[in-house]
């Protein structure tokens, strides 16, 4: 059980915090950059909390409970040293659970509900983790799956709710002004891709419906109920008009939004 302390693994996470903070305290952007997602992560572990709290049908169990935290806990862990600013604005590092599964690894935890929703939690085919090997052979399938969807839905409502009150953030809606949609765009969202590929998103509105696009890939009923709650579908709406998307694309884009969070 101690694996699982919050405490532990608050300090596990510090440890790798400090470790690259020597190396970019001179950089202000970077360390920017690092504070905001220590601050990301430990909103996403609040979320994980919130969603737990309603869903305790599934999280009922104390052990699952700590497991489920630190994971949430640690999803991010290598994003510390993804220190170079164009990438992270380029977003080159899309797999860093990859490696962040590595760095857990190293640090000698072994429980695969942990593991492996931090392989996980950001992948665009979850459907990845049914050919792992060690999956294959776990015990636990039921749980390692539950945590996994849990930790992909705190890191997208977390991330949403921050764009939908800090719009203005570089490292969200900043992109080309202008009402066209990509083509490649357009087809995945028809298609209720579980997540449009970001290196198709060339508009601010491609952009729109790339953030969009994540609610076709929640996994519980409560983060549902939560964006509703947090009027995200009003606020696809306005960005849209606000670049003078036409109405029947609009109204097109938000009866799919409603058709998925409301089901």
């Amino acid at each position: 059980m101690s694996q699982y302390s919050l405490t532990k693994m608050t300090s596990l996470l510090e440890k790798h915090y400090e470790k690259q903070y020597k190396l970019i305290k001179n950089n202000k952007e970077i360390v920017n950059y690092n504070n905001h997602k220590i601050r990301h992560t430990y909103a996403v572990l609040f979320v994980a909390q919130k969603i737990m709290t309603y869903e305790k049908d599934i999280f009922n169990n104390e052990n699952v409970i700590k497991k489920a935290e630190v994971a949430n806990l640690l999803h991010d862990i290598w994003r510390f040293y993804q220190n170079n600013w164009k990438r992270i604005l380029s977003w080159e590092e899309f797999e860093h659970g990859d490696i962040g599964y590595e760095i857990l690894k190293q640090e000698w935890i072994t429980d695969l509900s942990i593991l492996f929703a931090v392989k996980y939690h950001n992948k665009i085919n979850i459907n990845w983790l049914y050919d792992e090997k060690e999956f294959q052979k776990s015990n636990n399938k039921k749980e390692i799956i539950n945590i996994v969807n849990l930790v992909r839905d705190a890191d997208k409502l977390q991330n949403l709710e921050y764009m939908m009150f800090n719009s203005n953030d570089k490292l969200y809606l900043e992109q080309e002004i202008s009402d066209k949609i990509s083509n490649d765009v357009f087809s995945e969202f028809i298609e209720w891709k579980s997540c449009i590929k970001y290196d198709n998103v060339k508009t601010y509105v491609d952009k729109i419906l790339y953030y969009a696009s994540w609610c076709f890939d929640l996994n519980y009923k409560t983060t549902k109920k939560f964006l509703l709650n947090d009027d995200f579908i009003s606020f696809v709406e306005n960005q849209l008009e606000n670049v003078w998307v036409s109405n029947y694309i609009t109204n097109w884009i938000i009866w799919k939004l409603k058709n998925s969070l409301e089901n």
